[in-house]
């Protein structure tokens, strides 16, 4: 099965697998589960960046659209040319296509946030809602951002003496996010080498933490229609 049509599977199998409700209870959160594992299977995931049932509770205009398009596509065929089964084809096509068009619109809502615009919007909150964080540090975590990494013997061009950027950096208090890797002669200061996952959600932890919490909310209340 090609990628294409891989996907075209994850809407159609998400409302089939509820349609046939195998389970007494939570068949909506192993479909939602289910449509995850197939977008990874499609190669769509993007290593969990990005989430269906986020955009499933929310719906593109309203949050009653999920049940409204599980329900239509729940509909009995129209005629001899809507499918060949018990279900409206028709139906189905339409829930396919607006499941397609709330996944799109996760990834570009999600694709935004990690623009290098709106990480260094998200950093400079982050400094100021930090506690232990001197100002000058932001300055440095987005000269950090944009260069990938600055040396231990720079830090001075940022406000911040170079002994005390070292003392303080690896106690993690200078630089957030950012980490200090001395393994290098000089040192450099620079976001963990581990995905663009990991050092965000650190970063924008100020941000995106009230986000994540309203999500968990909303797929919690809004999501449990089957």
């Amino acid at each position: 099965m090609r990628q294409g049509a891989r996907i075209l599977a994850i809407p159609a199998a998400h409302h089939r697998f509820n349609y046939i409700h195998p389970f007494p209870d939570g068949n909506g959160r192993v479909s939602r589960l289910m449509s995850h594992a197939m977008g990874y299977f499609a190669g769509i995931d993007a290593h969990g960046l990005w989430s269906i049932s986020r955009g499933l509770a929310r719906g593109l205009k309203s949050r009653t659209e999920y049940k409204a398009m599980m329900d239509r596509a729940d509909s009995p065929r129209e005629g001899d040319f809507d499918g060949r089964g018990n279900l409206s084809r028709k139906a189905l096509v339409e829930f396919t296509q607006w499941f397609l068009e709330v996944a799109l619109d996760q990834v570009k809502f999600m694709s935004g946030l990690f623009e290098i615009d709106a990480l260094a919007r998200c950093l400079k909150v982050y400094v100021e809602r930090s506690e232990t964080l001197k100002p000058e540090s932001g300055a440095l975590l987005d000269a950090a951002l944009m260069r990938g990494e600055i040396e231990r013997g720079a830090a001075a061009h940022y406000g911040l003496a170079r002994a005390d950027c070292a003392a303080r950096a690896q106690r993690h208090d200078c630089c957030g996010p950012a980490r200090f890797d001395d393994t290098e002669r000089s040192g450099v200061i620079a976001f963990p080498r581990r995905g663009a996952r990991g050092a965000v959600s650190e970063a924008l932890s100020a941000d995106l933490m009230r986000r994540a919490v309203f999500y968990d909310r909303s797929v919690k209340e809004h999501c449990k229609f089957r």
